[in-house]
């Protein structure tokens, strides 16, 4: 795990989110970088982890990304800059991003609030 993962409070992904896209994924979010979709492993204020990646972004390189996330039966999309942070040997991508703007940052903390209280919303059915 990289130091950036411990000082956000990422958890290091256990052995079923290195099999593929069989490990859980984050509700309701999800990242496209380069025109391809993935799914998120985990989300925090201003970082994010997939796993698995299959790009060809580098350590330290620089990149722009759009992030969709539903709050209460809306998606939201917001483009962003990223920084990779970390490729980890299994596959796997973390990456730091700056603050987006300021409206998409209100519903991006709501996101995480209610994934915090554990009422993961998505398209309107909660779960």
């Amino acid at each position: 795990m990289s130091w950036l993962g411990k000082m956000v409070g990422i958890k290091e992904a256990g052995p079923s989110a290195a099999s593929g896209r069989g490990g859980a994924l984050v509700a309701g979010a999800r990242v496209v970088i380069s025109r391809q979709d993935y799914g998120l492993a985990d989300l925090g204020v201003r970082t994010f982890r997939i796993q698995p990646y299959s790009g060809d972004l580098i350590e330290r390189q620089n990149f722009s990304f759009s992030l969709t996330v539903s709050v209460d039966n809306e998606e939201f999309t917001c483009t962003a800059l990223g920084l990779v942070r970390e490729i980890s040997d299994k596959g796997g991508l973390l990456a730091q991003f700056a603050a987006p703007q300021p409206a998409f940052d209100k519903k991006l903390m709501e996101f995480l609030a209610h994934r915090k209280m554990g009422q993961k919303t998505v398209k309107g059915v909660k779960r």
